[in-house]
């Protein structure tokens, strides 16, 4: 049976691949909002604009130095 196409958002393998994160912490993402996703069928398609946020949300800022007065 072959996958429906949907313009480039993300499968559910694919997101948790990029995020480096397990099946329960991709659902509780979903359910908390923190990434949007819809259904296709059985399929779940999340949109990259979605994980790129969470991304920048999640973003560590190094600390910079402060220099001596």
């Amino acid at each position: 049976m072959k996958k429906p196409q949907t313009h480039g958002d993300l499968t559910g393998s694919q997101v948790r691949e990029e995020l480096n994160i397990g099946n329960t912490k991709f659902w509780e993402l979903i359910n908390s909002g923190e990434i949007e996703a819809y259904r296709v069928g059985n399929h779940t398609r999340v949109p990259p604009h979605s994980v790129d946020a969470h991304k920048e949300r999640h973003r560590v800022i190094p600390k910079t130095k402060v220099a001596a007065a």
